[in-house]
């Protein structure tokens, strides 16, 4: 009977004790596969088997081919994914402004219901009472002239509101939904949430052109930052 070390004798033109340790272990695997896979290497030649021993060893040596890298995205899906980011974005924003007006309904509900309070509490007090409480037979006063600061803060206040709008126009240009931009800069406006100082605004009043307007449209712009619409001031100051 033909024996494992005849077939490597045959192969390598040797004897099994001059061939290295490392073919003698790939040869006696060799066997050891084809015995599991029911193959009867005592059908075959020598040539036959060493034909089939070498592919086998070809095979197992043999590197993966590397797998192909998945392709890039194409430029549109990015864009799309970035849109559905920032409007996932002003969702939550208009949640929170949405709180922030109910919150200011109440507070408008429970001052009005505390005034109609004092105003029945007042209806049961003797007429000399209530007269003493307006004042006698005062006559009414004109209001005193407003101050120089005064002037200024309802002038910012004016310029804040022109910003909200111009926000609202920017955004709407770009595809946003107009309401949803002014329901997220409004909360922001009436509540003061932006800086007085602002360096950005600053810098537009340097500008060419009309520096109130340059101021409107870079207070604008910051809303729109504000709320988390994208801004590229580069492109904004252009340069």
């Amino acid at each position: 009977m033909t024996t494992m070390a005849d077939y490597v004798a045959q192969m390598y033109q040797t004897t099994p004790p001059a061939e290295s340790q490392q073919k003698l272990a790939n040869a006696e695997l060799f066997a050891k596969l084809a015995t599991k896979s029911g193959v009867d290497l005592t059908q075959f030649t020598p040539e036959q088997a060493a034909d089939l021993y070498d592919r086998l060893m070809k095979t197992a040596s043999a590197e993966p081919a590397p797998a192909a890298a998945p392709p890039a995205p194409p430029q549109a899906d990015l864009e799309a994914e970035k849109r559905a980011a920032a409007e996932v974005h002003l969702k939550e924003r208009r949640e929170f402004a949405e709180k922030i007006a109910s919150a200011d309904v109440m507070g408008r509900v429970m001052a009005r219901a505390m005034f109609d309070e004092v105003q029945k509490i007042a209806g049961s007090m003797p007429p000399q009472f209530m007269q003493a409480a307006k004042g006698g037979d005062k006559k009414e006063e004109a209001p005193p002239a407003k101050t120089e600061e005064e002037e200024k803060k309802a002038a910012a206040a004016a310029c804040e509101s022109l910003a909200v709008e111009h926000a609202v126009k920017v955004a709407s240009d770009a595809n946003y939904n107009p309401e949803l931009i002014r329901d997220l800069c409004e909360p922001a406006r009436k509540h003061g949430l932006l800086p007085v100082e602002s360096e950005k605004v600053a810098h537009a009043m340097q500008l060419g052109g009309d520096p109130t307007q340059n101021a409107v449209a870079a207070r604008g712009f910051e809303y729109l930052e504000h709320i988390g619409v994208p801004v590229d001031w580069k492109q904004v100051f252009g340069g």
